[in-house]
């Protein structure tokens, strides 16, 4: 079963309730809930599973050097790495003034892959000291 998908808040949070992760979950409910973000487009981004793994065991990297913390990054590399490397996810942008993330889905069936979140207020983007 394909999912049409939109930015949609409400259909998004409904969603979630499927979800058998429920840490997962509450970090996506987390980033939907709060009135400071906005989606980055009205519908999601198409990416293959292989394609977004590399992406975050890259950026997880990343942290190492730069100290910011990504939360979710870790469970969402674990969940990656379980699933077909072929397999088409949707990933939902959002970005506010002291927050952004991305919440994605698998595009078959619509459960929930995993979500990353930065608190911007929290040096997320600050460099390491040296």
């Amino acid at each position: 079963m394909t999912i049409q998908a939109t930015t949609h808040r409400d259909e998004l949070l409904s969603r979630l309730d499927a979800s058998d992760d429920p840490k997962a979950a509450g970090l996506a409910r987390r980033l939907l809930s709060s009135a400071e973000i906005e989606p980055l487009s009205k519908k999601p981004s198409l990416i293959k599973a292989s394609a977004a793994l590399s992406i975050w065991e890259t950026r997880q990297d990343v942290t190492a050097i730069t100290k910011a913390k990504i939360l979710g990054a870790p469970s969402l590399i674990k969940r990656l790495r379980s699933l077909d490397p072929d397999s088409t996810l949707e990933q939902f942008a959002f970005l506010g003034p002291k927050s952004a993330g991305n919440v994605f889905f698998e595009r078959q069936g619509g459960s929930l892959v995993g979500v990353v979140f930065v608190d911007r207020d929290e040096g997320a983007r600050q460099p390491a000291s040296k």
